[in-house]
């Protein structure tokens, strides 16, 4: 199994995991904010920095970690580069704007090759994120 597919894989298990670890607690939360709790929290942030390391060093693909607003805007000027042909600054800078009034850091950042997107997700989304670049990537790379 290629690194990609064990990201992959590890993405959907903690999902699943914590999918049945919230059903089997009668708990009266969302599953979105189950999985942000602050363990959770960790273990998504945690794989998907490990999984932004792997995909910006190896692929065209570049997924951005940004643990809070401070770090979107030190990172501007790499994330633009990638971001310039399907978004104009104003723009991605006005929904990062938006997440930061919500308090929804971290945030990623997904900038697709040859313009193809940029996609802003928060902690909730970030497991099927990291699925749905891995689908990415084999689709574009055969």
């Amino acid at each position: 199994m290629s690194n990609l597919a064990n990201f992959a894989q590890k993405a959907l298990t903690v999902e699943q995991r914590m999918f049945e670890e919230h059903f089997s607690n009668e708990t009266r939360i969302s599953f979105d904010e189950y999985k942000n709790n602050e363990k959770n929290r960790k273990e998504i942030i945690g794989i998907s920095t490990e999984f932004s390391a792997f995909v910006n060093k190896n692929y065209e693909v570049k997924y951005f970690v940004l643990n809070q607003y401070s770090d979107f805007e030190a990172n501007l000027e790499s994330i633009v580069p990638f971001a310039r042909a399907s978004i104009k600054i104003e723009d991605l800078i006005e929904i990062a704007d938006e997440y930061h009034e919500n308090n929804d850091f971290p945030v990623f950042i997904t900038c697709l090759p040859k313009g193809d997107g940029v996609i802003f997700v928060n902690v909730q989304e970030s497991l099927g994120e990291i699925s749905s670049i891995v689908d990415y990537i084999k689709e574009n790379e055969a």
